[in-house]
């Protein structure tokens, strides 16, 4: 009986160890499953043809041609984001339409790629790959590729294809918002615009791009620039933000020193202007009138002469300043907008570049004698305010 109860008391010891009954034994704890939320990836940009575009729906498509299920609309600064799972499913398509009807469009090849900004160079660069291949046969790279050579034939040698379409993107809010620090990719963007005149912008680019010159070759699209950049508020947008210095050649850096030139005197300027106790709409529309008849003065037969340009716009500044602000505070433009008095004052200078033309005055001469031509610019100026002169009304104004 004494050899049954110590197996009892064995076989009792066992089994509460076997249970857990020591404290040595280890506990062993079933958590929770973890649930992983799937990460999502932004991508965001700014669409603009020089003015950002508004309020319009950005669509995205897929290498097979689907539409992906995300909502943007750009806001009023042409800003948008959309949210993708995971990364960006590239190649992508993205289009948006514009108010008036225009599509633009970019691709994005790169699934790393976080700013994708639509204008009408990424929608040439896009339209360009798509004219001989597949978006599903898109692959890394093949944007930037096509987008440097897009750049090279308009600009030149040097020009920066991120700086249109992935590198942060301001642009103004109307074509007469000149208090945003905008970049000068947008600048550029204006005055392809003005260039482009009544030609459609993207048969523009597309003409300039196949073309053997680049804009810069055009003395007009220098002066348009540099009076562009001049407008913009403050000092920190400037021609070379596009450019890599270190790949321009000898011809390209004249060129960008030109518009640099005629920016700085753009500024001076502006800066007499503001001296003149002018609304900011009147100031806009009184330098927007001076620097025409200053660039009409400078450039002959497509060739720019910087060396008279000191000359020629003190001359313009001192006889012709009271005269444009005479335009600009009359009370025949009072009620138009500041798009329609810019469009106004650069109406009356080209009037005032006619009479001085005929009249053989040589503005490059220092202190020019205005006296000859006094009457007939008392007579120049004809505002109707039931015609339309590129949103300028005109009507009868007495010139000073």
């Amino acid at each position: 009986m004494k050899i049954l109860k110590i197996f009892s008391f064995t076989l009792f010891a066992f089994v509460l160890t076997g249970c857990g009954g020591s404290s040595d034994d280890p506990v062993v704890v079933i958590d929770d499953p973890v649930i992983v939320e799937p990460t999502m990836v932004t991508l965001s940009g700014t669409v603009a043809t020089g003015v950002a575009v508004a309020d319009a729906e950005i669509v995205v498509t897929d290498k097979d041609g689907n539409e992906i299920d995300v909502t943007a609309v750009t806001d009023a600064n042409g800003n948008y984001s959309v949210e993708f799972s995971g990364t960006v499913p590239t190649p992508v398509l993205i289009t948006v339409l514009t108010t008036s009807g225009e599509e633009l469009s970019a691709i994005v090849d790169d699934p790393s790629t976080e700013v994708a900004n639509i204008n009408p160079i990424t929608s040439y660069v896009a339209d360009t790959i798509l004219a001989t291949t597949d978006l599903s046969a898109v692959t890394t790279g093949d944007v930037s590729s096509a987008g440097q050579e897009a750049v090279t034939s308009l600009f030149g040698a040097g020009a920066q294809y991120d700086a249109f379409a992935s590198d942060t993107f301001i642009a103004k809010s109307d074509t007469s918002d000149f208090d945003t620090q905008v970049s000068t990719a947008d600048v550029l963007l204006d005055s392809i615009n003005e260039l482009a005149g009544t030609t459609d912008v993207a048969a523009f680019i597309a003409q300039t791009a196949e073309a053997d010159s680049t804009l810069l070759d055009s003395t007009e699209f220098i002066v348009s620039v540099a009076t562009n950049l001049a407008l913009v508020e403050g000092t920190g947008t400037n021609i070379e933000e596009v450019f890599d210095l270190q790949e321009v050649d000898a011809q390209l850096t004249t060129q960008l020193s030109d518009v640099a030139l005629f920016q700085e005197i753009a500024e001076g300027v502006i800066t007499s202007v503001e001296a003149s106790g002018l609304t900011e709409e009147q100031e806009i529309a009184a330098s927007s009138g001076l620097l025409e008849i200053i660039a009409d003065s400078v450039l002959t037969d497509d060739v720019i002469d910087l060396a008279a340009a000191d000359t020629v716009s003190k001359n313009v500044v001192d006889n012709l300043l009271d005269d444009i602000v005479t335009v600009v505070t009359s009370d025949e433009v009072a009620t138009l907008t500041t798009e329609e008095l810019i469009a106004t004052a650069i109406g009356s200078a080209d009037e005032i570049t006619t009479i001085i033309v005929d009249s053989g005055l040589d503005l490059s001469t220092e202190n020019t004698d205005f006296s000859a031509v006094e009457e007939d610019l008392s007579q120049a100026i004809i505002i109707e305010n039931t015609t339309e002169w590129n949103n300028g009304k005109w009507d009868t104004l007495t010139w000073q």
